[in-house]
């Protein structure tokens, strides 16, 4: 989402050192949340997993595609 996307470029830009530090952000919190989800929840054939955004951080929502 945008929030999600708004979010993740606060807490990740760093001017000195370029994409570096967006690349890392995403792979450490992006994808720890979403491999935790779908090792937790057994995500279900055709739903979408979302990475959106509030006040308290990241988070995870399922969306059936169907």
């Amino acid at each position: 989402t945008d929030a999600a996307k708004n979010r993740i470029v606060e807490e990740s830009y760093d001017p000195a050192f370029g994409a570096r530090p967006l690349r890392r952000y995403v792979q450490h919190t992006v994808e720890t949340l979403l491999g935790r989800k779908i090792v937790a929840d057994d995500v279900a054939p055709d739903t979408e997993l979302v990475v959106d955004a509030d006040a308290d951080g990241l988070f995870i929502q399922e969306q059936s595609v169907i």
